[in-house]
């Protein structure tokens, strides 16, 4: 039980990056690396606790979301509920985009690119000058 719950933590965070690094279009967030350390660590911990604590809910917790013998307006609820989780993180990473990419062009991989490269450098695309953000 407790190897699930590792594979299943370690699925959730790596896909959780995956979304918030590939929206945002650069690894350099700092507070994206904290968020999923903190997922890391505290899952497997908090999976632990309830391991000792009620075997039995650890179990039900590691199940599929989406179960037969829901109801339909369960299942709706949850599909709804998870496109919402993703449209979030993808949402913040697009949140960090640098804002050059954001009001110069559509957020394309190239348009991003060029604007982190920029970024990167310490100069605004507009001004020429050092800027912090």
């Amino acid at each position: 039980m407790i190897a699930r719950l590792l594979l299943q933590n370690t699925i959730f965070v790596v896909a959780m990056g995956a979304l918030l690094f590939a929206s945002a279009g650069t690894l350099h967030w700092p507070s994206a690396w904290v968020f999923l350390a903190t997922s890391a660590l505290l899952g497997p911990l908090c999976g632990w606790w309830l391991y000792r604590i009620d075997p039995g809910l650890l179990a039900e917790r590691l199940r599929p979301v989406i179960q037969r013998e829901q109801p339909r307006a369960d299942k709706a609820f949850i599909v709804i509920f998870i496109a919402a989780i993703l449209g979030w993180l993808i949402a913040i990473g697009l949140d960090r985009l640098p804002p050059t990419c954001r009001s110069h062009c559509r957020p394309s991989a190239s348009c991003c690119i060029s604007a982190a490269r920029r970024s990167r450098c310490g100069y605004s695309a507009r001004t020429r000058s050092p800027h912090l953000w």
